[in-house]
């Protein structure tokens, strides 16, 4: 089992690059091979996930627009990879949607890739959004 792992580390509180050792040491658990993917500037997120195919899961942290990225990319390769979603930005509403809790450590203990929901994806013109357009 792989999972690819994007983060941006200015999220929020920018915390991603102390935050992602824990994130690595959970996921090691769960898959053998974590693939570690750092957010440098807008659209990597997308790339990630178009560049890196045949993950079991993708796992994100960070904000709504990281989030975001990474459901366009998914999208743009008909990806059928489960989604783990960490929130690290300021607003994470997807997350909050989705009953994610709010405080990182807590949404790290408690993802169970056994306990999944499918989720809609809009489009308008040739953007993908969850929430809001």
């Amino acid at each position: 089992m792989k999972i690819l792992f994007i983060y941006n580390p200015n999220s929020g509180d920018e915390s991603g690059k102390e935050f992602v050792g824990k994130i690595e040491d959970k996921l090691k658990k769960y898959f053998d091979e974590v693939i570690l993917k750092e957010t440098k500037k807008a659209g990597d997120g997308t790339k990630f996930v178009e560049e890196i195919r045949g993950v079991d899961s993708i796992g994100v942290y960070g904000g709504d627009g990281t989030v975001n990225e990474v459901l366009l990319g998914m999208k743009n390769i008909d990806s059928r990879a489960k989604l783990l979603i960490l929130p690290g930005g300021t607003g994470n509403l997807l997350a909050k949607s989705l009953n994610i809790s709010q405080d990182k450590e807590e949404a790290l203990e408690s993802f169970d890739f056994k306990r999944t929901e499918k989720i809609d994806l809009g489009r308008v013109n040739d953007k993908i959004f969850s929430l809001f357009a």
